[in-house]
Parts: structure tokens; C-alpha cells; sequence
């Protein structure tokens, strides 16, 4: 499970990674269209530079296509992945629905018929036709941007949530397999030896989610919109402590009193998980309307955008010429 984690987590960072080189790409793309305009009005007929800047722009244009389906395509088997080992709170998959549906509409199909169009006017060299292309190009492009940057922060958030929650999980599932041992412990069931064995690996186990604990602080750094996390720094070096003075303990044959660290520091570890939940669960109301009406209001604006460009095409397979 922890490996298939670690893919998972990889995967989302390359995503993230990206989504950040689409972005670049569609805002060089953007200046490409103004500098490009810019010459052609200084001109009443095209040379072959503007020719030869205009196919550079719509090979790039072609590329970042490419990177868009790319990056659906790795988001598809993310997802696929996770529905596959992880347990989603059933809220988290409602927002993973609604991000799914958006990365399937950004950069429809309708988008690559207007560059399809701009390759057909080239032929024409009709300067007023493609000047009105590129402007819908770069509207295009503007929304590519916008709606991918709009994407990779909900991404963020979403990923933030689920290491919260699987992270809370995971000191559960620690604070069960410490209250066993407590019970082992308590009723000498194995040699002292044996039990300290056992103690080390538990606290090897919450050495991982420490590094988790980190992680979740990391993600909320790079959200443009930070989450408001408690720290969790004393509860780490309470619980620490505890399973350090219940190894010593039994290293030392007091069996009484490491049962009695190992009870405190399960107990910590729930106090821990629930404290994180409540937290995330807090902050989750206080946004949740805001979070909603974003998600939402940016896919009407990729459906909206959808259909502003199939009710373009339409026009333009109504002109002479057009094949």
C-alpha cells in the first residue's frame, strides 16, 4: 500500500510539473499572437516571414494540444489507480468528479478545428480572415491558461485533503497496533527482548508519518490559497517520547511502567488523528460553498467555451471554400 502511495504521490507531482509547462507554453503562445499582429499590421500583404512565424505558432500550438492530452491522459490513470487501493471520503470523490469532468473539456475538439481553419486561410493569405483567427486563438489560449492554473490549484487542494485523511488514518491503524502491544506488554505474553523488538518497529512506523506529516505541510505551502493547519509538532514529540520511554522501560524489565507509555502514546495517536480530521473538516465548511461554486463555475465556463467555438466552426463551414 505505502509503495502504491509513493506512485500516486509521484504521479500527481508530475502532473502538477505539467500542467506548469502547459501553462508556460499557451502564455508564449499568447505573446507569439501579439508580436505576430503586430507585424501584419504594418503591411497590407504577407511575406514569407508571417508566413513562416504563423506555421512556428501553430506547430507550437499542435504541441501544447499534445502536452493537454498528455496530461489527461496521466490524470485518467491516476484516478484509476486510486479507485483502485485508496478509500475516498465520499465528499473528496464528488470534488474528484467535477475535476475529471473539467480536464476531459480543456482544450476541446472544437479548439483544434479553429487551428485547422487558421492552416486553410494560410493558404488564402487573406491578412483581415487570419488576423480575426488569431484573435480567437488567443482568446482560446488565455482560457487554456487560465482554466489549467484554476485546475492545478483545485488539484493541489484535493491531494492536500486525501494526505490529511490517509495520514489520520494511518496513526489509527498505529494507535491499534500500540494498544496491542500495550496489552502484550501488560500480560508478558512474550520475552522482554521480543517486546522492545516490536516497540522499535512501531516507532519506525511513526517515523513514516512524521515524514508524512511533512509532506502535508509542504502541499499546504504551495497552495496559492493555504489551508489554516494546526501545527502538529507537539503532538509528534509527545508521542515520540512515549514510545521512547516504553522501549527503555522494557529494555530495563519494568514492564508496569513501559504498558503504561505504550497506553499514553496510543492514546496520543488518536488524539492526534481526530484533532487533524476535525481540523480539515473545519476548514472544509469554511470553503466548501466557495470551493463548490469555483468548480462549478469553471466548468460551465469550458462547456460555455465549448460551445462558442462549435457555434464558430459552424459559421465558418458555411463560407466558400471551406473543406
Amino acid at each position: 500500500a505505502e509503495e502504491l502511495e509513493n506512485l500516486s504521490d509521484q504521479g500527481n507531482s508530475s502532473l502538477v510539473a505539467q500542467m506548469d509547462n502547459a501553462i508556460k507554453e499557451a502564455q508564449e503562445i499568447q505573446k507569439m499572437i501579439k508580436e505576430l499582429q503586430v507585424k501584419m499590421n504594418d503591411s497590407k500583404t504577407m511575406d514569407w516571414q508571417e508566413k513562416n512565424k504563423i506555421n512556428n505558432l501553430l506547430q507550437k500550438q499542435k504541441n501544447l494540444q499534445k502536452k493537454v492530452d498528455q496530461i489527461k491522459q496521466q490524470q485518467e490513470k491516476i484516478r484509476t489507480r486510486e479507485d483502485e487501493f485508496k478509500k475516498i471520503n465520499p465528499k473528496v470523490k464528488e470534488k474528484q468528479k467535477i475535476l475529471d469532468d473539467m480536464f476531459k473539456k480543456t482544450m476541446s475538439e472544437e479548439m483544434k478545428e479553429l487551428f485547422k481553419k487558421l492552416e486553410e486561410l494560410l493558404k488564402d493569405e487573406n491578412k483581415q480572415q487570419i488576423n480575426k483567427q488569431l484573435d480567437k486563438m488567443n482568446q482560446a489560449d488565455k482560457d487554456v491558461s487560465k482554466d489549467l492554473e484554476r485546475l492545478q490549484e483545485q488539484l493541489k487542494q484535493l491531494e492536500l485533503e486525501k494526505k490529511i485523511e490517509e495520514t489520520a488514518d494511518k496513526l489509527d491503524e498505529l494507535a491499534k497496533k500500540q494498544e496491542k502491544l500495550e496489552s502484550q506488554t501488560k500480560n508478558k505474553e512474550e520475552n522482554n527482548e521480543s517486546l522492545a523488538k516490536k516497540q522499535e518497529e512501531l516507532k519506525k512506523e511513526f517515523d513514516g508519518i512524521k515524514k508524512d506529516l511533512d509532506k502535508i505541510e509542504e502541499k499546504n505551502k504551495e497552495l496559492k490559497d493555504k489551508l489554516d493547519l494546526n501545527s502538529t509538532q507537539e503532538d509528534q514529540k509527545s508521542i515520540e517520547q512515549e514510545m521512547g520511554e516504553a522501549k527503555e522501560s522494557l529494555d530495563k524489565g519494568k514492564n508496569k511502567k513501559a504498558g503504561e507509555s505504550q497506553k499514553q502514546a496510543g492514546e496520543k495517536m488518536k488524539q492526534l488523528s481526530k484533532k487533524m480530521k476535525q481540523n480539515l473538516e473545519s476548514e472544509m465548511k469554511k470553503r466548501e460553498a466557495e470551493d463548490y461554486k469555483t468548480l462549478r463555475q469553471l466548468l460551465e465556463n469550458l462547456i460555455a467555451l465549448s460551445h462558442e467555438q462549435e457555434n464558430t466552426m459552424k459559421e465558418f463551414k458555411k463560407q466558400p471554400g471551406y473543406s
